[in-house]
């Protein structure tokens, strides 16, 4: 198990989690997804989650060297921070974010803002590419792609096997006759212990991540976003911001009237999970900047 996937299974917040990452350097770009959700759109779409490949839309629309942009998406606007060729920050909005918003994407972002210039940029509209730029064509990929589709498998199997029809028809025939019970038992025994062999590997597998994910000092982000969305559930506001790190945890709350800060601070600590919980108002106090830390997993303080 690599060291990328360790990372992404704390980092993302779902019970299944897939990703894709493009490396430069020893740095990457990662997106990841709810792999149950996307696979139940793809099979509502009457299509088979296995034969499908999932690609960020910012993967389809041309790169980027430095500098940042906000660009038009099919649905929404995305923010975008590049350096040296590499997508270091990105942030969805359903709107042209506000100007307060998209200063905050460029801190976070780490990317400085111009001495008297901070209003959001024009979004620029890029063309949709026939392949995304982190993949090169592989002749031989395509080839297996295709062939994952029943029809064009059996329109090859068809061709290649058309010639040799005649001469299996007699073998066919002959074979059939002469196979015995424990010919069949020996190939049943054989497919058996395969499938034996691949379970106990998946199980081996599962073992080592269970180990390794023991490890981890605090709570998963899973398990930190569920608790912390089910705290704010009936409280009207929205999450804006997430930053989740080795226990440091910050995010911004926003409602439509002003927020009681202390009511929020005093949930949180309340909740069992969270220590030292801090928080700031800001715009005209309908956004709540906390600070808090997570409490560290049981056993890794036994």
């Amino acid at each position: 198990m690599s060291a990328l996937n360790l990372q992404v299974r704390r980092w993302a917040p779902f019970a299944q989690t897939k990703f894709t990452a493009y490396w430069v350097g020893h740095r990457a770009s990662v997106y990841a997804w709810d792999a149950a959700r996307i696979n139940t759109v793809i099979a509502e779409s009457g299509d088979l989650p296995a034969r499908c490949i999932v690609w960020p839309e910012t993967f389809f629309r041309p790169a980027w060297d430095d500098g940042v942009r906000l660009v038009k998406a099919i649905d929404g606007y995305e923010g975008q921070a590049w350096r040296n060729g590499l997508l270091v920050a990105t942030r969805w909005w359903p709107e042209p974010p506000p100007e307060s918003d998209w200063l905050l994407f460029k801190r976070s972002a780490g990317t400085p803002s111009e001495p008297g210039v901070s209003e959001v940029p024009a979004a620029v509209e890029l063309p949709m590419l026939e392949l995304p730029w982190t993949d090169t064509p592989d002749p031989i990929a395509n080839a297996w792609s295709m062939l994952q589709n029943p029809q064009i498998a059996a329109g090859v199997a068809v061709i290649v096997f058309a010639p040799l029809m005649f001469y299996m028809t007699q073998w066919v025939a002959t074979g059939i006759a002469a196979a015995s019970k424990a010919s069949a038992q020996a190939t049943l025994t054989a497919s058996s212990q395969a499938i034996r062999a691949d379970r106990a590997a998946a199980m081996t597998d599962r073992d080592t991540i269970d180990s390794f994910m023991s490890l981890e000092p605090y709570p998963s982000q899973f398990v930190v976003v569920s608790t912390a969305m089910n705290l704010i559930a009936d409280k009207k506001v929205s999450l804006l911001e997430w930053t989740y790190d080795n226990g440091a945890l910050e995010f911004i709350l926003r409602g439509a009237d002003p927020l009681d800060a202390s009511a929020f601070i005093e949930m949180f600590e309340r909740s069992g999970m969270f220590v030292e919980v801090s928080g700031t108002l800001t715009n005209q106090e309908r956004e709540l900047r906390m600070k808090t830390r997570v409490k560290r997993n049981a056993a890794a303080e036994s």
